[in-house]
């Protein structure tokens, strides 16, 4: 089974105990599941997409050449390829606390502020948030707000 995004995408499509929840709290059919997960998983690449593209933004700041370097430090020390970062931020926040200690705080607002900037969200600093509660913020702030309201017409429970 691949993990993609919220989703676990496989042969039946099964939607996660994520993907449920938005369903329930949106009253969507169970058989709509396999269709909800199709199209969610489109907009989830979109939005790994949007990540990748934050960070690249987010690490600019340092020059071309340091950015490079720590996509080095990032895939030789702790296994994640600049790719895989949508699905493991865990990761890449280690990463950065490596690297720069209490400084990674402010490259993670930046790349978060550049993400949110991305999905047309307004950024709000938290003062103990990571990048990971930042991009889990901006997952949920997108699709409850967007994209499920256009599925609802296809799929909503009549």
């Amino acid at each position: 089974m691949e993990k993609k995004g919220f989703y676990n995408v496989a042969q039946s499509a099964n939607p996660t105990p994520y993907a449920h929840s938005l369903m329930e709290e949106k009253g969507l059919r169970e058989k709509s599941a396999r269709a909800w997960v199709e199209d969610s998983h489109k907009v989830s690449e979109s939005f790994g997409s949007a990540v990748l593209e934050a960070v690249d933004e987010g690490l600019r700041v340092f020059g071309k050449s340091v950015r490079h370097v720590i996509y080095y430090h990032l895939e030789a020390r702790h296994h994640v390829k600049r790719e895989e970062i949508p699905e493991k931020l865990e990761a890449f926040h280690k990463a950065l606390e490596d690297l720069y200690g209490a400084g990674a705080g402010v490259v993670e607002k930046q790349i978060a502020e550049a993400l949110h900037s991305r999905l047309g969200l307004s950024f709000v600093k938290h003062k103990n948030w990571t990048l990971v509660d930042y991009v889990n913020n901006a997952k949920r702030a997108k699709w409850t707000s967007n994209m499920p309201d256009t599925l609802l017409e296809r799929y909503r429970v009549r």
